[in-house]
């Protein structure tokens, strides 16, 4: 996502309820994205330390104790089918490399959303500071009054806000329940795998055993 700015004094035209859904809405950004970056750096390191790692260490061994080069050919063949198959990419394990491509997909879409809700805020945080009349307007009474252009001006950005942060928020919780469920149909996968010992991974997402409590069956 795109580093941004955003000073909460640049709000200050804005209703508080506006305020406070868009502090809602930061909130369930940032927790989204933890939960996507808690499972791709976890999966990460599961390729890196479980499957390239491991294999690469089996390969270095059996090349040292091999006696020619059907020996060494025969090990390298090995090698490469331990990183498909440790990597979900094999033939065996069709089902849970959709359920991935499926994850990384929404993720992509996440980081989309995320990247459109903080060039918005961005946005309305400069459309805030340029409203904001010079001190000497300021000073001129009827700046304030009702029906006066700094009055439209505020009603029309906070109406802007509401709809934004309110549109930004749906699509916030349509991709989170779609992630929490695609993740779980994933990990429940994991246990019953016959052809590849995926508990290293399993342990990583799910190492304080929530999903695994949530289905008992598997």
């Amino acid at each position: 996502m795109k580093p941004n700015c955003i000073t909460s004094h640049s709000f200050t035209k804005l209703q508080n309820a506006v305020k406070l859904q868009l502090l809602s809405t930061l909130r369930r950004c940032q927790v989204l994205w933890d939960e996507m970056n808690h499972f791709v750096t976890n999966f990460q390191y599961y390729i890196m330390f479980e499957v390239l790692e491991v294999s690469w260490s089996t390969l270095s061994n059996e090349m040292e104790v091999a006696k020619d080069l059907d020996d060494l050919l025969a090990a390298h063949e090995k090698y490469l089918h331990s990183i498909v198959e440790k990597s979900l990419l094999g033939e065996r394990s069709q089902s849970l490399y959709k359920s991935l491509f499926a994850l990384f997909d929404l993720i992509l879409r996440f980081r989309s959303r995320a990247d459109l809700l903080y060039e918005g805020i961005h946005d309305l945080q400069t459309r805030t500071e340029s409203s904001v009349p010079s001190r000497r307007k300021q000073l001129n009474d009827r700046s304030s009054e009702p029906g006066s252009w700094i009055s439209d001006g505020r009603k029309a950005l906070t109406q802007r806000a509401n709809d934004f942060i309110r549109n930004m928020g749906q699509d916030l919780d349509a991709i989170a329940k779609e992630y929490s469920s695609l993740l779980e149909n994933f990990i429940s996968q994991l246990p019953v795998q016959q052809h590849v010992d995926l508990k290293f991974l399993l342990f990583r997402l799910d190492f304080t055993e929530f999903y695994s409590r949530g289905h008992p069956s598997t």
